[in-house]
């Protein structure tokens, strides 16, 4: 396929996305006004869906985890508890928790918020699970240090990134490895007046 014929499809697969999404036109309703047949529009719909034109997301209703939230409060005496419905599929599940996490953020950061971020598989998939429609002047603060090991979607350098842009705001790396030898190079490291600075902005986050 040309780029320009690449590019047409591109911009169609997007007007029909947004008929069907936005507009709430029927897939035979767009077919018509498109002039194309009602399998063609569905097949775009679904190849705009994995390309990322469309990002279907199903929230959970509160009242449906409420009774557990609520249990887990009075138990551990915590101020806020989220919880996701179980599901077999482990990256499914990860990403239900991480939707929720984000959506958490999304209401809750305000206004120069300074959020501590640590390493992982699932501390990335909140990054990449937030929406975010307007932007704030934030900091997303490295609570510890890089692993090449962690690879880069894991690291939170990299995941501090991903929310920076996705919330607004910035980012602050350790510049430290997040683990070492012994206690000497630790304490050593501690004393950088680098490290000392980017750990001291972490420990005052208003979240983690």
């Amino acid at each position: 396929m040309s780029e320009r014929n690449d590019t047409a499809e591109i911009a169609l697969m997007t007007e029909i996305a947004t008929l069907y999404y936005i507009e709430g036109e029927t897939q035979e309703a767009i077919a018509n006004r498109l002039g194309i047949s009602r399998v063609k529009a569905g097949r775009l719909l679904k190849r705009a869906q994995a390309e990322g034109i469309v990002d279907v997301r199903v929230r959970q209703h509160p009242a449906v985890s409420a009774e557990i939230e609520q249990a887990l409060i009075r138990r551990f005496g915590i101020k806020r508890a989220l919880v996701a419905l179980d599901h077999a599929d482990p990256e499914v599940q990860r990403g239900n928790v991480a939707s929720l996490v984000a959506d958490h953020l999304s209401r809750s950061l305000s206004e120069g918020a300074i959020v501590a971020v640590g390493m992982g598989r699932n501390v990335g998939a909140v990054a990449d699970n937030a929406f975010e429609q307007g932007q704030r002047n934030c900091s997303f603060v490295c609570a510890i240090g890089g692993s090449v090991r962690a690879g880069e979607y894991m690291n939170p350098d990299h995941i501090c990134r991903r929310l920076a842009m996705k919330f607004g705001g910035d980012s602050e790396t350790l510049y430290a490895p997040a683990l070492v030898q012994n206690l000497e190079l630790r304490d050593a490291m501690y004393d950088n007046p680098t490290i000392r600075q980017t750990l001291d902005r972490a420990r005052r986050a208003d979240f983690a």
